[in-house]
């Protein structure tokens, strides 16, 4: 995602995207961090993996029914509406990955030299 959106701002450069794939918490959150970008991307693959979990994707659930906040120290997950139904409640804990470099088989002999 942060390659596609290159290096402006998702809030400014693709306002209406964002408003429809972010909560407002989940901007604040993120225009916190390091590269807003990064946070943000995380966060729509776990809201896209959540979906995919429930067996049901976009228009189905909003992506505002699935947000990523701070849990006790780790993220987790807050469903609402469809989400919510769907998933018959309960604490979803869910994990992020931000950046890093994509290592491929040359480096790891690189790194085993």
């Amino acid at each position: 995602m942060s390659r596609w959106l290159g290096s402006r701002p998702l809030s400014t450069g693709w306002p209406r995207l964002a408003a429809r794939l972010f909560t407002a918490e989940e901007h604040r959150y993120a225009a916190s961090r390091g590269p807003p970008v990064e946070s943000l991307a995380a966060r729509f693959a776990a809201k896209e993996a959540t979906m995919k979990a429930l067996d049901k994707g976009w228009p189905r659930i909003s992506w505002q029914d699935i947000e990523v906040v701070r849990g006790q120290g780790r993220p987790e997950l807050r469903l609402t509406g469809k989400a919510a139904t769907l998933a018959g409640g309960g604490h979803l804990v869910v994990s992020l990955a931000h950046g890093g470099r994509r290592r491929g088989p040359r480096d790891s002999r690189r790194q085993a030299l």
